[in-house]
């Protein structure tokens, strides 16, 4: 199991903003033949093959440690319970054909791409503080 590393560019849910990955966790694949990978399906190829998802390692924030465990099921965000991809212990198939075994898969929908800033391009700006004027009691 891992934890989202601290560099580069992050992944959030959509709909809380917890960052739940980096792009050191994703999985990188080839690209397999697209629909023809599919047989059970009779449709036409795509000119262009894409990934429509993100393969990623088993993580900390999936709490998939137990001992009683299915062999597929959905992932949710830790923050907000939202529903933000699933996984099956026997693996599954990309959109463009590629086969990953576990699969824990996030679609590219449910999560949003999270720049990590430099922590020397941070600046603070103080806000002066209002001050109220100290009137004294009435003798």
């Amino acid at each position: 199991m891992s934890s989202v590393a601290n560099e580069g560019l992050q992944y959030a849910c959509r709909k809380c903003r917890h960052r739940l990955f980096s792009e050191a966790n994703i999985e990188k694949h080839e690209p397999g033949n697209g629909q023809q990978d599919f047989q059970y399906h009779k449709r036409g190829g795509r000119p262009e093959i894409t990934c429509s998802v993100y393969f990623v390692g088993q993580m900390d924030w999936m709490g998939l440690g137990g001992e009683e465990q299915s062999t597929e099921g959905k992932l949710s965000c830790p923050k907000c319970s939202a529903r933000v991809g699933s996984y099956t212990w026997f693996g599954d198939q990309c959109s463009c054909g590629y086969w990953c075994t576990p699969s824990f898969q996030i679609p590219k929908s449910r999560v949003d791409e999270v720049e990590q800033q430099p922590i020397a391009n941070i600046r603070y700006v103080s806000v002066p503080r209002k001050v109220d004027p100290v009137i004294p009691p009435a003798p």
